[in-house]
């Protein structure tokens, strides 16, 4: 919500269906030089299809409402965030079997830029990743576990 200077804060929405959203929670906005900034993790995404929007709150009262953005929670997936990225990412992967994943990050050229490997115990996988410094900003792909275990995530390094 770009220049709307008189917001407040600012609440994250989430709806399965489109139509019928609830509060996830209250964000204060952060005002910068041009713009109100703002940051929020859904540690619990819905399974499935999971819409979201911002309920910005301005002074007067008034709600003013972002566009809707979709994310599709499937099984055999898994998300990294923030994303944009600087220094790390979470790896984020609901239901993940036992067992030691490979992670692979690939430049756009497809050369392994940064590996490693995540030990995993049971149930939901959560692992922040430090980035190597060296890395160029720009358009990388995740790779976790082998090629054909769980679809590449993209992800961009700013």
């Amino acid at each position: 919500m770009a220049q709307d200077f008189e917001a407040l804060q600012y609440s994250v929405e989430r709806s399965a269906n489109g139509i019928n959203f609830y509060a996830l929670g209250p964000v204060a906005a952060q005002q910068l030089k041009d713009f109100a900034s703002y940051s929020f993790t859904d540690n619990s995404p819905l399974r499935g299809k999971n819409f979201y929007r911002i309920k910005a709150i301005r002074r007067n009262g008034q709600p003013k409402y972002s566009q809707q953005a979709m994310l599709e929670n499937t099984a055999g997936s898994f998300y990294i965030y923030p994303n944009p990225a600087r220094h790390e990412v979470t790896v984020y992967c609901p239901g993940l079997a036992k067992g030691t994943y490979p992670i692979a990050i690939r430049n756009s050229s497809g050369q392994v830029v940064y590996q490693a490997a995540i030990y995993h115990t049971t149930g939901t996988l959560k692992n922040t990743l430090l980035l190597p410094s060296s890395l160029p900003a720009g358009m990388y792909s995740v790779q976790l576990g082998s090629d054909r275990q769980l679809p590449a995530q993209r992800l961009i390094i700013e």
